[in-house]
């Protein structure tokens, strides 16, 4: 009895102490549950997310760009692209094959396109194969999904310009940003994400681009969408207006497509400065950068002697021949010049031992100052700039514009150079000569401009006005002030000489009638010497530009039309009848592209 009691009390024993320990290895499960389940349960519910959970970016549509008119210019719009799902990159190799078997043409990616476009994507982006499919080829991929499963059609956007070549230097491009573009945006990366790389489009490209959203989704195992979870919707990029006339940009387009000669040409409202016109040839088509630019065309681009990235109206400076005559006959005006007085002009001048000649060799006779201007004598001009002096006609080419940037809203812009007796210290530590003086009274040695000042200059010759330019059409409602320093008497001595200069016998263009009925053009022509006349004859690269600046109609200036020709040999030959094209146009009447081919006068 007493065994069996002895017994007993050491069962009770052990099982009080199993027991304890059950309980001790309970609390400890139970402890750890509370803590993963209750404690931790947001960090886990995260790592859980991450595995069934995708983040995608929704691209903003890129805000409208249009004209004055409210026609749109460029804009963004949806297509659909063939692309393999993130998870499925690696098998990429193998399954391009099998797509172009199904599809029945070939994505035509090698195994070098394939290897950069790998490495162009984020992690979680998928591998686009190819851009803006068809309805058909979307059926035969929806068709035949179970062959492809890791083959998906979604959809994407992309940037549209209307017309590309015709607004290229305005608008510029865009493309996929580079490291350092990425630092400044903030952003995340994802493969519909393009910046402004030229042009309005990168001057704006903050108001363009607008605000991405997102949305979460689930996905399988394999990848494939479950169901959507919460969505922030992208905001569009502003609208962007413009001053520009797409009519008239686009047959400016036209004109200077036809002559296939590098040149530029603007198109301004002359009492605001609202640029309607702006063209710059060779040009580029700006869709074939958006989403990434061929080698096969950045080859045709980049090997064109005539640089066609490059935009002549703004960025670079040219010789401005005889039209800087008008600087030189405003700096006489404001400092005591007679125009009345006339010159003798025999075809020469003499300067020490150095002889300037005339561009007509038989020489104009005796001239004042507006027929000095209509006929572009070049010794009357020789003789104000003797009286003057350099540093005083600099300081009249400043007060209309030249050497300084004028502000319009495009990058690159070249401030163009007037040289004085300082400048020519500082930069050849030699002196100014007499010789350097009656050079730049006509536009020729340092003298250089560019054609958007070139048209600055002859709107506030034509009305008074501080002109500025500018391509936005919120812009131009802003009144412009008195041109100070500058009298209206002396404006119209140049205003006549102009007005002369297209529309009096003698006047340089007066023979291609640039008036039409009541609406009279008065301009100026130029030719700007680029090499050694020895060389002239040798090939085109050799000729010399031709240029022409106008405002019309004269007794109301609306509008100012300038015309850079390079190598076009003269301003009333190449130049001009460029512009009176653009005035026939502006005035709804019929125009004659072809014409421009076929003038064949000379030019001062």
């Amino acid at each position: 009895m007493r065994d069996e009691i002895k017994k007993l009390k050491l069962f009770s024993r052990r099982s009080v102490v199993l027991g304890g320990i059950k309980l001790a290895l309970l609390s400890t499960v139970l402890g750890r549950y509370y803590y993963l389940q209750i404690m931790k349960s947001d960090r886990y519910s995260t790592l859980s997310d991450k595995n069934r959970i995708k983040l995608i970016i929704l691209p903003a549509p890129r805000g409208r760009i249009v004209d004055k008119d409210n026609n749109e210019i460029s804009a963004t719009s949806t297509h659909f692209r063939l692309t393999i799902n993130p998870l499925h990159t690696k098998e990429a190799k193998e399954l391009i094959p099998e797509v172009e078997k199904i599809l029945g043409h070939s994505l035509y990616i090698s195994d070098e396109i394939l290897r950069r476009r790998l490495l162009k994507r984020t992690r979680n982006e998928p591998l686009v194969l190819e851009e803006n499919i068809s309805w058909q080829d979307m059926a035969r991929v929806s068709e035949n999904n179970h062959l492809i499963e890791p083959v998906e059609v979604i959809e994407g956007i992309s940037r549209t310009y209307n017309n590309g070549e015709a607004f290229a230097h305005i608008l510029g491009y865009i493309g996929s940003p580079n490291e350092k573009e990425m630092e400044s945006l903030d952003l995340p990366k994802f493969g519909d994400l393009r910046v402004g790389k030229s042009g309005l489009e990168r001057v704006f490209d903050q108001q363009l681009r607008g605000t991405p959203g997102y949305k979460k989704v689930e996905v399988d195992v394999h990848g494939q969408f479950v169901r959507e979870i919460s969505r922030q919707d992208a905001v569009q990029g502003e609208q962007l207006q413009l001053t520009i006339d797409a009519s008239l940009q686009e047959f400016v387009h036209a004109i200077l497509s036809k002559r296939a000669a590098d040149a530029a040409v603007i198109v301004l409202n002359a009492k605001t400065g609202a640029v309607l016109a702006l063209h710059s040839t060779p040009s580029f088509d700006p869709n074939q950068f958006a989403d990434g630019v061929t080698q096969e065309y950045w080859d045709e681009i980049t090997g064109n002697s005539g640089n066609p990235l490059i935009n002549n109206a703004v960025s670079i400076p040219y010789p401005p021949g005889s039209t800087f005559k008008l600087v030189t006959a405003l700096s006489g005006l404001i400092n005591g010049i007679d125009p009345e007085k006339k010159v003798l002009c025999t075809g020469s001048y003499s300067s020490g031992t150095r002889s300037f000649r005339c561009w007509n060799a038989n020489g104009h006779g005796y001239l004042g100052m507006k027929d000095a201007i209509a006929q572009s004598c070049n010794p009357y001009f020789y003789t104000i700039s003797q009286s003057v002096g350099i540093n005083k006609i600099a300081q009249a080419a400043r007060l209309l514009g030249y050497d300084r940037k004028t502000g319009i809203e495009l990058l690159d812009e070249h401030k163009g150079l007037i040289p004085d007796t300082n400048w020519k210290k500082e930069r050849y530590k030699e002196n100014w000569y007499p010789g350097d003086t009656i050079n730049a009274s006509i536009g020729q040695g340092y003298v250089l401009v560019t054609p958007i000042q070139l048209a600055i200059s002859t709107a506030r010759i034509a009305t008074g006005k501080l002109i500025y330019p500018t391509l936005l059409h919120n812009h131009e409602e802003a009144q412009p002030s008195e041109l100070s320093g500058v009298s209206k008497e002396h404006l119209d001595i140049i205003r006549e000489g102009m007005y002369r200069c297209a529309n009096q016998p003698g006047g340089v263009v007066f023979r291609h009638q640039m008036s039409i009925g009541d609406f009279t053009v008065a301009g100026k022509t130029g030719t700007a010497q680029v090499a050694d006349m020895k060389l002239k004859d040798k090939g085109r690269k050799f000729k010399h530009h031709a240029l022409f600046t106008s405002f019309a109609p004269t007794h109301d200036p609306q509008y100012v039309v300038t015309v850079v020709v390079e190598h076009g040999e003269g301003g009333a030959k190449s130049a001009a009848p460029i512009a009176k094209q653009i005035y026939l146009k502006l005035m709804g009447k019929p125009t004659e592209i072809d014409a421009v081919n076929n003038i064949v006068d000379e030019d001062a």
